[in-house]
């Protein structure tokens, strides 16, 4: 009844924020003369919420959005309007079991031997002033480890189970897979002549020797090309220097006396 008779109720506009991110939705609501209120949330921890009169809750929405939108791409920009800027308990929960989950899977990933490491959350639902209607969390754990490397899903469920309040070790699941080397592939070989080489290498030993024998013939003729032009002018020479048999007829008798 004190809601109906007030000017309005406050409606939690934002959750889960630090400081710095709580100061900076401030601002943008302050600038179109949406007066938002700054409490702890006690659902949150340590972080920090946002409520604002529920008459100003759609155009603290819609401020709030243009100012997240601002300078992302087209993809981003869809993906920002598609989501809601007053989370819902489920939307809580599920952002809060993703965040955990991120962490578990860096700090399992430093396991020895371990390559790969996935972990699906499940977080306790329901009334909380019910603790009997509260399903218990869960968690399933995927290692990915090297082959040869030894089992470690004790220690997985060890480190799970504490990081996650309320989770017991029988309510983890882990499940290891072993990375099988893969078979080196037999070289397969060719004979080019004498020489053994590997089918992959042949065209390329071919063309090696294709270039070599090329290169051989281009510095045959250039050396013998000397001697050719050399032996060309002297034959021109012997022939210039031998008398025609028409002056050796009209030379008189006697002459050579």
């Amino acid at each position: 009844m004190s809601c109906i008779a007030s000017a309005g109720c406050d409606v939690t506009l934002l959750r889960g924020l630090s400081r710095e991110q709580a100061n900076e939705a401030l601002i943008t609501l302050d600038r179109i003369g949406v007066v938002g209120h700054v409490t702890e949330d006690d659902r949150a921890g340590s972080h920090l919420r946002i409520d604002v009169d529920d008459n100003s809750v759609a155009a603290g929405v819609a401020a709030l959005t243009a100012s997240r939108n601002r300078g992302l791409c087209p993809a981003e920009k869809e993906t920002a309007s598609a989501s809601s800027w007053i989370e819902t308990p489920g939307e809580e929960r599920a952002r809060h079991a993703e965040h955990l989950g991120s962490q578990l899977e860096r700090s399992l990933s430093r396991l020895p031997g371990v390559l790969e490491a996935h972990v699906h959350i499940t977080l306790p639902f329901g009334m909380r002033s019910l603790a009997e209607s509260q399903t218990p969390p869960a968690a399933s754990v995927l290692l990915v480890r090297e082959h040869g490397a030894p089992a470690l899903g004790s220690a997985a469920t060890e480190l799970v189970a504490g990081a996650i309040p309320g989770l017991s070790a029988s309510a983890v699941r882990v499940v290891e897979s072993t990375l099988q080397p893969t078979a080196a592939a037999t070289p397969q070989f060719a004979r080019f002549g004498p020489v053994v080489v590997t089918r992959d290498s042949a065209s390329t030993l071919k063309a090696w020797l294709a270039a070599s024998l090329l290169l051989h013939i281009l510095l045959a003729a250039a050396l013998l090309r000397p001697l050719v032009r050399r032996r060309a002018k002297a034959g021109a020479s012997e022939t210039l220097a031998l008398p025609s048999p028409s002056a050796a007829a009209e030379k008189p008798p006697g002459a050579d006396s």
